[in-house]
């Protein structure tokens, strides 16, 4: 919603009256109603004449609008990266924003907004307010340096800028979308002008100029240098944007052992494509755990990776890059285009261990612990789960808290399954929890399971089901996933599942059984 104002400044030569303007902008009309992880990928927003680019900058996790109706700016990634996701809000050419004003949402360890011009104040609220005098300003949310072991995130619901409306005497220079840089496999190129009716003219590597249309398809290994500027009747023609884009080949993997092993001896900043599928087995915001069909495991990160259940095959053609997080390996800064749709499902079950069992070789696993004792003491400032263990009579395992994944924690001492990812921090082994089911029901083994007329167990070959009659049968992975289904007729049935963690309903009974 755009407001003029006025305003009257007195010049040498007499009163001259200027418009300004005041724009507010609601992120729910941008994003919706639903969590958006990602917004940076979906380029620049533009509202009236205000324009606003989001960036991962430094920070581990991208911007994301929640379904609480708020943009959340993350900090930096480390204590010792203090600089995170940024916002860049520009006006046209021959305008000036001389106020921000963004409204708080929910407040949450809360970072220290910064901005490259002006300067930002926060009202007790946690408001903020830049005010200076740009047509282009770039704010950066940024971990709070006396705490900065604590990561943080800025929530805001909508943004009210205010800005001169000066007559325009030339256009606005072309922007481009994607930034410049090195690209894997190919790179489509958007210019945009906030100057509106002009015409945005290009060169490739000062060849032919060509009128702008449609984005430029980069699409051969080389370097491109584009040159691109606007112009309209009536008004100067722009100055000239120029951006230097690298398109280059991924290394090819065959298996998630050779593309750990090719990105070890690779330079930082390679990316790889898996020439292999891979099977969802579980996710969590920000991770996705895959094994490949010789049973090792992967963490893919980051909030732009899509949506994929638990079993989902994806494709072959996976292309990212490789971090060694502080021990723990993860394929970072994917191609998004590159993730195919899931046309097949697999088998994504953990796999069942014992607490004292798990070692650095599985690293990245899924894992489920059945009848381990949950342990933990709360942190003083936050009351987040700190110093958690998981115990049984194989020995225990650490455990680290996402906080970001919201899990609800039962009480210190409580006897748990759990389903969770095995991780490195430093050398030393961990756990990420992900899911706690309740232990009351205990799963079975090759002795089986008596429910009503239905007897329900296990052996080398799956799950053996004895019923008195005919019964409807359906087998679920711990994730949830329908992995059998059949109409068993009355004596024994075996259904042949992989090793694992299953919930079996027969009939009106329901049981948990372990597959090794």
């Amino acid at each position: 919603m755009k407001k003029l104002l006025l305003s009257t400044m007195m010049l040498a030569a007499g009163l001259f009256a200027a418009n300004a303007a005041e724009e507010t902008i609601q992120f729910t009309d941008w994003y919706g109603t639903a969590t958006v992880s990602g917004i940076d990928a979906q380029g620049p927003k533009t509202q009236g004449d205000i324009t606003v680019t989001f960036a991962k900058g430094n920070s581990q996790n991208a911007p994301a609008f929640n379904k609480a109706l708020e943009v959340r700016l993350y900090g930096g990634k480390s204590a010792d990266v203090l600089d995170g996701n940024t916002m860049t809000v520009e006006v046209p050419e021959g305008m000036l924003i001389t106020s921000i004003y963004l409204e708080v949402g929910q407040v949450d360890k809360w970072g220290v907004m910064t901005a490259d011009s002006g300067s930002v104040e926060e009202d007790a609220d946690k408001n903020a307010t830049w005010t200076g005098s740009a047509s282009t300003v770039v704010l950066t949310a940024n971990r709070n340096s006396a705490d900065a072991g604590v990561s943080t995130q800025n929530r805001y619901k909508s943004m009210t800028v205010t800005y001169s409306q000066g007559e325009v005497t030339k256009c606005s220079a072309p922007r481009f979308n994607p930034a410049a840089g090195t690209y894997w496999g190919s790179v489509s190129v958007e210019l945009t002008c906030n100057t509106d009716g002009a015409t945005m003219y290009y060169t490739i590597n000062d060849g032919a100029e060509q009128t702008y249309s449609a984005p430029i398809e980069l699409a051969e290994a080389g370097t491109y240098e584009i040159n691109a500027y606007a112009k309209k009747d009536g008004i100067d023609d722009s100055d000239v944007a120029t951006a230097t884009y690298v398109v280059s080949e991924p290394v090819q993997c065959s298996s998630i052992e050779d593309y750990i092993f090719n990105a070890e001896s690779e330079g930082e900043g390679s990316m790889f494509e898996w020439t292999f599928p891979v099977t969802v087995v579980y996710t969590m915001p920000s991770y996705t755990y895959v094994r490949d069909e010789e049973g090792s495991a992967m963490l893919i990160y980051g909030s732009e990776v899509p949506a994929y259940e638990s079993g989902d095959i994806i494709p072959a053609g996976i292309i990212g890059g490789f971090t060694n997080h502080n021990g723990l390996y993860e394929m970072q800064n994917v191609n998004v285009e590159s993730f195919g749709e899931a046309t097949s499902k697999g088998n994504g079950s953990p796999i069942v261990m014992t607490a004292g069992e798990i070692t650095a070789d599985d690293m990245n696993q899924v894992v489920y612990l059945d009848n381990v004792t949950l342990t933990w003491t709360p942190n003083e400032k936050y009351g987040d789960p700190e110093d958690i263990k998981l115990t049984d009579a194989s020995g225990s395992v650490n455990a680290y808290d996402q906080y970001r994944w919201e899990l609800e924690y039962p009480a210190s001492g409580t006897l748990v399954d759990l389903i969770c990812a095995v991780a490195i921090y430093k050398e030393n082994v961990q756990v990420y929890p992900m899911q706690f089911i309740d232990a009351s029901n205990e799963p079975a083994g090759v002795e089986g399971v008596v429910a009503g007329n239905t007897v329900v167990m296990t052996n080398a070959d799956g799950i053996v089901v004895v019923a008195a009659e005919a019964a409807e049968v359906s087998v679920y992975t711990a994730a949830g996933q329908l992995v059998a289904a059949e109409n068993v007729a009355a004596g024994e049935t075996v259904i042949g599942v992989p090793a694992g963690f299953y919930v079996v309903k027969a009939g009106n009974t329901v049981a948990k059984v372990i597959v090794k």
